[in-house]
């Protein structure tokens, strides 16, 4: 069904991470300030083109092609992981509307499939 343009299947970064959280645990209060963290802030990073890689190739040998999209685990996006989202390829991410905008600072309008985007990417918004 997906050679044949009936339906998109996507991948989530492997073992399921919150590639934001790997970037830095404090992100996790740009979208809710309010939310309780450890004492202690972690940085990892490096981790995140890994997680992204292995979710790619493992697409790969499944289906036997590249995958398009990528479904950030809990639909968890910052700025601080599109440019690796972007340089491993995918073309498009998922995430929840309301996340996206507080965590980018700004409002999305999206068009009537739910789809905000520009030429580089594009991003399929969820309720």
């Amino acid at each position: 069904m997906q050679a044949a343009g009936q339906l998109e299947v996507i991948t989530s970064p492997y073992t399921h991470p919150k590639l934001p959280l790997l970037a830095e645990t404090n992100s996790a209060r740009v979208a809710s300030p309010e939310v309780s963290l450890p004492q202690q802030r972690f940085q990892w990073a490096e981790d995140i083109p890994r997680h992204l890689r292995k979710a790619w190739e493992m697409y790969q040998q499944r289906f036997g092609t590249t995958p398009r999209g990528l479904w950030p685990s809990e639909q968890s996006v910052s700025p601080e992981i599109l440019p690796d989202i972007a340089k491993q390829g995918f073309q498009c991410i998922c995430s929840d509307e309301a996340v996206l905008g507080e965590s980018l600072n700004r409002i999305f309008y999206r068009d009537k499939w739910g789809i905000f985007g520009n030429r580089s990417y594009f991003i399929v918004l969820i309720d």
